[in-house]
């Protein structure tokens, strides 16, 4: 079931800090001194989460979408890719915002919340954010459905936010925040019976 309600700036995945400014289109001079700093060092620190659907070490070594797009990026700019798991999803806005990598590549959600604290790249793929539970739970109708439920989601996710803004319509509506798992764990849970209802961008669902 979707979410429904949402905005189009609401379901966009990007890259944090924009790629175009560390090449130095159209940029301002912090930028172009960050792409300076990057070149002196000769490496490009990517924060991402290690996930199906961004990276994670396969059988030929590191993969996954958005280390391809941040190899891709470092070839570019002609030097080495160092890529730098966040432990928790909710960690990675704050080590952005503490300065322990050059941007994020981890599959997040563009949102006004946000956009407000980071600088998002123009998105590459939109996404819908999804009600999940087993096919022997009876599916709710709408939201109104999902309270007095047992709701599960990520700590520091965009889900978060969307539910929030529900919660204004339905003040009952209640859930339960996960900081040690990712989506893809819910979703196992979910699918075992531990878990009634979790929340999922509709890529990582299918």
């Amino acid at each position: 079931m979707p979410l429904k309600r949402s905005s189009r700036r609401q379901r966009l995945p990007a890259l944090l800090i924009a790629a175009a400014c560390l090449l130095g289109s159209g940029c301002r001079p912090a930028d172009d001194d960050k792409l300076n700093a990057v070149q002196r060092a000769g490496e490009l620190v990517v924060l991402t989460r290690n996930s199906p659907t961004t990276y994670y070490e396969g059988p030929d070594g590191p993969t996954g979408f958005e280390y391809d797009l941040a190899r891709a990026f470092a070839e570019r700019l002609g030097v080495i890719l160092h890529m730098k798991t966040a432990e928790r999803f909710g960690d990675i806005l704050p080590m952005i915002a503490r300065g322990e990598a050059d941007f994020a590549a981890a599959g997040l959600t563009v949102t006004a919340l946000r956009a407000e604290q980071v600088r998002f790249t123009p998105h590459y793929q939109t996404i819908r954010q999804q009600v999940i539970h087993h096919s022997k739970t009876a599916r709710p109708a709408d939201v109104k459905g999902l309270v007095g439920r047992h709701i599960e989601v990520i700590a520091g996710s965009s889900y978060i936010e969307r539910l929030e803004q529900f919660r204004s319509q339905y003040p009952q509506l209640d859930w339960m925040t996960v900081g040690n798992m990712e989506t893809e764990e819910l979703l196992l849970q979910v699918q075992e019976e531990l878990t009634e209802f979790t929340v999922s961008d509709s890529n990582i669902v299918a």
